[in-house]
């Protein structure tokens, strides 16, 4: 009886780390915040495999015009957007469904001043 209940904890104990290792390699996220006149403020993410979902959000927090995008700097395609976020308070994001089946490649978020007026957005970028 002793030598099973030490099986059934080795196997325990290599399943938890096995899927704690799991998790931590599919849970990543990456921020960035826009402040100033005409510039550019990005977040960027690496997806490694096809399960995992990738999702955003970006709010505007002044009234000056924000442009927010995601492309895939691997193969330079847009995934979402450019959208506007015109006023502050505005947002994009989260997608009610992530973005899933993605192609293995640094993915990112950029949000970009639109106004002569200084601008103040945050974004993030992220894994689920």
């Amino acid at each position: 009886m002793r030598r099973w209940s030490q099986i059934l904890c080795s196997a325990f104990a290599a399943f938890a780390l096995v899927l704690t290792y799991t998790v931590g390699v599919y849970a990543a996220s990456s921020s960035c915040t826009l402040d100033g006149y005409g510039t550019v403020s990005t977040a960027a993410i690496t997806i490694t495999s096809s399960t995992q979902k990738l999702n955003f959000t970006a709010t505007n927090n002044r009234d000056a015009d924000v442009i927010m995008w995601v492309r895939n700097d691997t193969t330079g395609g847009y995934l979402y957007g450019p959208v506007t976020l015109w006023n502050e308070g505005s947002t994009h994001g989260p997608r009610p469904t992530p973005y899933t089946n993605l192609k293995s490649g640094q993915y990112r978020l950029y949000l970009q001043c639109a106004s002569s007026l200084p601008c103040h957005a945050t974004g993030r970028l992220y894994t689920q």
